[in-house]
């Protein structure tokens, strides 16, 4: 905890010392200062009781190794590793899936701008769209002579059989 205090004041002076050089200078050298000296009692301390790890962690991965043996972490490694072949044999089997879903996209999109410029050049010579905003508009007028021609030709059917009367 002391070292992660250390280091956020030597990252303050130097953003300090940006701004006024030799303030930060000097909080950056004392936390320098400050974190070689918590080093060198570290490493005193070390020495002096010869321990690696401080009695609470020993005792905690002591019993760790205590509840697990080493043919139990195997057997759980193994387990995991069958794991991840199956889910990489998945994410193989999606991929493969993806990419046949993208050319089925692909070749519908194909067919579909096909049809699209069929339908503008036989259009065209009758009507002359040049996009395919102006079809809808075609489309929907020349619905409209096709309903008026065909009460047109009703009425004319309509007069010659009262002629013929």
């Amino acid at each position: 905890m002391a070292g992660l205090v250390f280091l956020l004041l030597f990252a303050a002076g130097l953003f300090l010392s940006l701004y006024v050089s030799l303030p930060g200078l000097l909080v950056s050298g004392a936390a320098l200062l400050g974190a070689a000296g918590l080093g060198l009692h570290h490493l005193i301390l070390k020495n002096r009781t010869g321990l690696d790890l401080p009695a609470s962690q020993e005792e905690s991965v002591g019993a760790i190794l205590g509840q697990t043996s080493f043919d139990q972490l195997e057997a759980q490694i193994g387990e995991a590793g069958v794991e991840l072949d199956l889910i990489l044999s998945r994410i193989a089997e999606l991929d493969q899936k993806e990419a046949g879903l993208a050319t089925a996209c692909e070749n519908g999109g194909r067919r579909f701008r096909r049809a699209e410029n069929d339908l503008l050049r036989r259009l065209r010579q009758y009507a002359g769209p040049s996009e395919m905003t102006e079809v809808d508009a075609i489309i929907e007028t020349l619905s409209r002579q096709r309903d008026s021609s065909a009460y047109y030709n009703e009425t004319l059917a309509n007069l010659t059989r009262q002629i013929a009367d």
